[in-house]
């Protein structure tokens, strides 16, 4: 079977707060990484998990070189393409199956199920987990408009989107990002001012 690509096309609107979540996740992964709280193989499977169930044609080509790299093989970067389980490592099952889960919800993952990522993987792994998750999101639906743009440059436009889409999506975190910082030092300098 092979890969579907632009399964799921998200709103202008879905992208600000996805990016939103993403930007703020930033040095979540950062820290977790330096700590090994995560490893680069379980993220990459993470990031195919994701774009597996997305469909972004520009994030499958970039992980799978990346998994490649990390030691993954072929038939496992196959399987988590295809949306199979197969060659997932156990103790990395409920993880995946949570990023595939956030992925499928558009961003809004049932809490009952965080809650069960929080209690196999604990707090902070938990938090590394999802800000993986968060990340590629925004990557994918970034990805997504570019590789449209791409196949409509060449005579082959995605019937999913259209031309003013892929613009919005490609422009668009020239403003998003940049709100999303401004957004975030206003949390923090609100939560220092709560608890001063």
């Amino acid at each position: 079977m092979a890969q579907e690509f632009y399964k799921k096309i998200y709103s202008i609107r879905e992208f600000r707060q996805i990016l939103f979540d993403a930007v703020g996740s930033l040095g979540t992964l950062t820290r977790a990484r330096k700590n090994g709280l995560i490893s680069k193989p379980f993220e990459e499977r993470i990031m195919l998990a994701v774009t597996e169930v997305n469909g972004c044609e520009v994030c499958s080509y970039y992980h799978v070189s990346v998994a490649l790299k990390e030691g993954m093989s072929n038939h496992e970067i196959s399987a988590m393409l295809n949306g199979s389980d197969r060659h997932i490592p156990e103790e990395e099952g409920i993880g995946i199956m949570y990023a595939q889960h956030y992925a499928d919800q558009r961003g809004k993952p049932d809490p009952e199920i965080w809650d069960k990522v929080v209690s196999e993987y604990g707090e902070k792994k938990a938090a590394a987990i999802a800000a993986a998750i968060k990340i590629i999101m925004a990557g994918n639906i970034y990805g997504m408009a570019l590789g449209a743009m791409g196949n409509r440059l060449k005579g082959k436009p995605v019937k999913k989107t259209t031309l003013g889409y892929e613009l919005g999506v490609i422009f668009g975190v020239l403003v998003f990002v940049p709100l999303s910082l401004v957004k975030l030092v206003f949390q923090a300098n609100g939560k220092q001012a709560a608890s001063a």
